[in-house]
């Protein structure tokens, strides 16, 4: 039996979350899927998440680990991803992953806070 440690680190860009209120939920879901997939899946021993807010116009959440990485392609077809997409697309969003085996991972997603409002 191996044991691992796994730093977070957490960075909030000042304003983020203004005109958000509705769907915070669906933003906690989507990093929380991410970090237990980290946690489960990533054998990475760091994992940054920041939030970043571009004048009141929209927000983007990345979120990088330095571990094992994995083949984009199979892995957005796994009922996790689904929902993350579906959250997205939701909110109006862009998904982007961004991984290779070996290599670690980025996963990020931009919602415009203007499409949020019109809702």
């Amino acid at each position: 039996l191996s044991t691992f440690t796994l730093e977070y680190t957490v960075h909030f860009h000042t304003g983020i979350g203004c005109s958000l209120s509705v769907e915070y939920s669906h933003i906690y879901r989507i990093v929380q899927e991410c970090l237990q997939n980290v946690h489960k899946h990533a054998n990475a021993t760091e994992c940054v998440v920041q939030f970043l807010n571009n004048n009141n116009e929209s927000f983007k959440v990345i979120i990088k680990d330095n571990g094992q990485g994995f083949d984009a392609d199979i892995v957005k077809r796994g009922i996790g991803f689904a929902n993350i997409k579906d959250r997205i697309e939701f909110m109006k969003g862009k998904l982007i992953i961004d991984s290779k085996p070996g290599e670690g991972t980025v996963i990020s997603f931009v919602v415009e806070t203007k499409k949020v409002q019109k809702r």
